[in-house]
């Protein structure tokens, strides 16, 4: 986390609300520092997945992706 947010929430890394939901499959690591971590996945991929997990589901309804 960066510093300043660190210092106000020093439990935000153990805080669940702090985390991904979805993370990226793969970590970024700073070659300098060594240091590791992950970004969020980009929205339209959730956005995809949901959509074609509707369609496989067969479901009719409007769903917050789209309709199926």
């Amino acid at each position: 986390m960066p510093t300043a947010l660190d210092r106000k929430y020093p439990n935000a890394p153990a805080d669940w609300r702090w985390q991904w939901v979805f993370p990226q499959e793969r970590r970024w690591k700073n070659t300098q520092t060594g240091r590791q971590g992950r970004h969020h996945i980009d929205e339209g991929l959730v956005q995809r997945a949901v959509r074609d997990a509707v369609s496989r589901a067969g479901l009719t309804t409007r769903t917050l992706c789209g309709s199926a």
